[in-house]
């Protein structure tokens, strides 16, 4: 391969990083875009994605694919579609035996289309402060 289009390729795997795959993920569990946006979106945006790439957007970018084209093959519906892409996008905090979960994602009590989250969220959201 010539030494240009070998450093070609290495900047084009640098051009997407976890943060933009996981905020583009989250656009679309928020319902700010149907999954055909974000489908839209994530092919040419992690297009360049491979062994060459960090572990942990890899690791993001297959799992992401896995759960989408089980979804796009009849296995799992959108609603499971969206339970199994949703921990994807968020952490758990542990506080002895109880996990918490906490949203990454530009989360607060109030969500981007300014309504209120539901408030088992916004209690755990609490509690994970303290």
């Amino acid at each position: 391969m010539p030494k240009n289009l070998a450093a070609l390729l290495d900047q084009t795997t640098a051009l997407i990083d976890e943060a933009v795959v996981r905020s583009g993920l989250g656009r679309y569990l928020r319902n700010e875009q149907s999954l055909r946006v974000f489908w839209r979106w994530f092919v040419p945006a992690t297009w360049h994605v491979d062994h060459r790439s960090p572990p942990r957007l890899r690791q993001l970018v297959y799992s992401i694919k896995l759960r989408v084209d089980d979804y796009s093959n009849g296995g799992i519906s959108e609603v499971q579609l969206r339970g199994a892409l949703r921990p994807l996008v968020t952490n758990t905090v542990f506080r002895g035996k109880q996990a918490i979960m906490r949203k990454t994602l530009d989360w607060s009590p109030r969500s981007a289309r300014g309504q209120q989250a539901p408030a088992e969220t916004a209690r755990l959201l609490a509690t994970a402060r303290e």
